[in-house]
């Protein structure tokens, strides 16, 4: 998760103004209560209408970098650039997001692995 967070950051920084303010008014609106954070409630009631995997209680745990339960708008930067670049990985067999366990598999064997070797290996099948 650290390398697409790190792409998001820098993806965020090349943003034109306009983008950067469509990322926050979408962070507002997933802010329902606006205490300036997302819970996964609020997480999940602004991706459902979309009827997407992103909606899953393991991307929003991936996405919590301090691990407090909810999201601040750096966090949701991340989330952004995912919805933005396609970059989401989720298994359905496993019910699974997939970032981490991509990059601890490749470590583990020492040698790059295309995604779905990857995915395969772990009877999963990628959305």
């Amino acid at each position: 998760m650290e390398e697409i967070r790190r792409a998001a950051e820098a993806y965020y920084e090349n943003l034109s103004d306009e983008k950067k303010r469509n990322a926050r008014f979408s962070f507002n609106e997933m802010d329902k209560n606006g205490d300036g954070k997302i819970n996964l409630d609020e997480y999940a009631e602004y991706l459902k209408k979309d009827n997407t995997v992103l909606t899953h209680p393991s991307l929003f745990t991936a996405l919590d970098k301090d691990g407090n339960g909810s999201l601040d708008f750096k966090e949701t930067i991340v989330l952004y650039y995912i919805m933005q670049s396609g970059r989401a990985l989720f298994c359905q067999s496993c019910n699974t997001f997939l970032a981490d366990k991509r990059r601890n598999v490749l470590e583990n064997i020492g040698k790059i692995v295309a995604v779905t070797s990857v995915a395969d290996g772990f009877g999963c099948s990628i959305m």
